[in-house]
């Protein structure tokens, strides 16, 4: 029953998917069917190649993603992604764009080379700088780009002044299992234990307060 229900939701209503996602229970949660990786592949094959590359990189800032961004992920100032609309990979959201499904978003992310990946995932961190430090560190963190650790400080600092503790904690958290073999390379290191402990006894009168 529980590999029913998870099938279900992740095909999310999309017949097919959940035809060939039932056809293999053996997958991880997280793998795909490869006949779903071969129609998603199949469909990109036949865009035309800047299509196909803008394709790519959307799909490095996630399912659904913005014209600014997509511009400057493949550094053309007058790329139209509805362009990429008759494809049927990618489907219009009111002014921003999506992929026509999760499934779709991670093969087409999966058929990016590591080296790629790495590249516009790090385009993308310079572009949410001063826009969202959250999504400027995840993006950090995909290239396994030191520069993450600051990223996701700033991001919780900023939740502190908010008064948003618990989101807070939560960022120092992700930035603190980042750092790993960055450490050297990490200067906010520091930083990030002292506000983890900080926020640790926060929380923690918070929650005897109760």
């Amino acid at each position: 029953e529980r590999f029913l229900k998870a099938c279900v939701q992740r095909a999310a209503g999309h017949p097919l998917f959940l035809d060939q996602l039932l056809a293999n229970p053996d997958l991880g949660a997280d793998d795909l069917p490869a006949s779903i990786r071969s129609i998603v592949l199949a469909k990109l094959d036949r865009l035309a190649a800047d299509e196909r590359r803008a394709t790519q990189a959307a799909a490095v800032l996630g399912q659904q993603f913005w014209t600014s961004a997509l511009r400057h992920l493949i550094d053309d100032d007058s790329f139209d992604p509805e362009r990429l609309i008759p494809g049927g990979l990618i489907v219009a959201d009111g002014k921003d764009f999506q992929f026509a499904h999760a499934m779709v978003h991670e093969a087409i992310r999966q058929s990016l080379l590591p080296g790629a990946r790495r590249s516009l995932h790090l385009k993308a961190a310079q572009w949410f700088e001063d826009r969202d430090w959250v999504l400027q560190a995840e993006h950090y963190a995909a290239a396994d780009d030191p520069r993450a650790c600051e990223a996701f400080l700033a991001a919780a600092r900023l939740e502190v002044g908010r008064l948003r503790y618990q989101r807070a904690f939560q960022l120092v958290e992700r930035a603190l299992a980042f750092i790993g073999k960055h450490a050297q390379d990490c200067p906010a290191h520091g930083d990030l234990l002292a506000l983890h402990g900080e926020l640790s006894s926060q929380l923690d009168n918070a929650s005897t307060a109760r």
